[in-house]
C-alpha cells in the first residue's frame, strides 16, 4: 500500500496566489498534491502575509514592523495616529474615507493605488501630518490638504462642485497627475499660520 509522506510546499501560498504542497508515498513514488486557497480568501487586510480583521490593529503592527499595510478590498476609516510612518496599499480596490478630518499630528504617509472617497464638505483631510505621498491613488470630491509636504504621483482627482484646496500645506507638487473637473480644480489657499506655499505641477 502507499506510504505518504509529510505535505511540502511545491508553491508558497500568498495574498492573491493560491499555494501548492505535494505528498510523496515512499513505496512507490506516487504524488499527490491539495492546492492552499488565497490569503485573501479568508482576509482583506495584511502586514506581509499575516491577515487581519481590524484595520487600526494591522496600523500598529506595520508600524512596528516597518512594513506596508495591504488592503485587498473594502472600505477604511483611517484612525488618529501621532509621529508615525506609514504605508498603506492596495492593487486599487481597497477604498479609504476621506469624507471628515482626521488628526494625524506629525506622521509620514504614503498611499499606494488607493481610492480615497470624499464630499465636498469644508475642512476633510488628513490634519497636522508632516509629509504625504499618494501614488496612483484616486480622489472622489474634494480633499483639505493639510501636510508641510503632499506629493501626488500619477493620480485621478475627480472633483464636482468644490476644488482641492493646498490650505495649511507647505509645498505640494503634482507629477503626471489628471484633473477631471467641471471647472475647479485646485485653491492655492494659505490657513493656519502659513505664510508661504509652493506649487509644483
Amino acid at each position: 500500500g502507499h506510504k505518504f509522506g509529510e505535505w511540502t510546499t511545491k508553491t508558497p501560498v500568498s495574498i492573491y496566489e493560491v499555494g501548492i504542497e505535494e505528498k510523496e508515498c515512499a513505496n512507490c513514488g506516487e504524488k499527490e498534491t491539495q492546492i492552499i486557497p488565497a490569503l485573501s480568501e479568508k482576509y482583506s487586510i495584511f502586514v506581509g502575509n499575516e491577515g487581519f480583521e481590524d484595520f487600526e490593529t494591522a496600523i500598529l503592527v506595520a508600524i512596528d514592523s516597518e512594513l506596508p499595510v495591504h488592503l485587498v478590498r473594502g472600505t477604511y476609516k483611517m484612525p488618529s495616529i501621532s509621529g508615525k510612518t506609514l504605508t498603506i496599499e492596495s492593487q486599487g480596490e481597497a477604498v479609504i474615507d476621506a469624507s471628515t478630518a482626521i488628526g494625524l499630528p506629525g506622521a509620514t504617509l504614503t498611499f499606494k493605488n488607493i481610492i480615497f472617497e470624499g464630499t465636498n464638505n469644508n475642512y476633510v483631510g488628513f490634519q497636522h501630518t508632516t509629509k504625504v505621498v499618494y501614488e496612483g491613488c484616486t480622489f472622489n470630491n474634494s480633499l483639505f490638504l493639510y501636510a508641510t509636504e503632499v506629493v501626488f504621483n500619477k493620480c485621478e482627482i475627480n472633483l464636482t462642485s468644490q476644488y482641492l484646496w493646498t490650505y495649511s500645506a507647505g509645498e505640494v507638487t503634482f507629477n503626471e497627475c489628471v484633473f477631471n473637473t467641471e471647472g475647479k480644480a485646485l485653491l492655492v489657499y494659505a490657513e493656519g499660520g502659513v505664510t508661504d506655499q509652493t506649487v509644483n505641477i
